[in-house]
């Protein structure tokens, strides 16, 4: 458990309702986040979620190589939690789209 208590995970879709719960989850076990998203993160995230000193949100599109190799280079997560959505019919090249992994 020690290695895991300076582990640093990027999840995509943070501003998300299931994701914001992983994002949470991950901050009460002492996690670092970083907390993507197409959106800034709410106001109640940002001010009152506990540990939220331990995360730093962007605005970002995962399908943006640069963005997210920036992202990497900045932040180094050692861990990923992917769960971006596009709430339409994604173009078929799309990383969220179910053929594409």
């Amino acid at each position: 458990m020690d290695g895991l208590l300076t582990t640093t995970f990027l999840v995509t879709g943070a501003t998300g309702f299931v994701r914001l719960h992983i994002v949470s989850a991950l901050l009460a076990r002492a996690m670092k986040v970083v907390g993507v998203g197409h959106a800034p993160a709410p106001t109640d995230a940002r001010t009152a979620l506990p540990g939220r000193d331990r995360v730093t949100w962007h605005i970002a599109d995962p399908r943006d190589v640069d963005a997210v190799q920036a992202l990497f280079a900045q932040r180094k997560p050692q861990r990923v939690v992917h769960g971006a959505a596009w709430p339409r019919r994604p173009p078929s090249n799309d990383v969220t789209s179910p053929g594409s992994w």
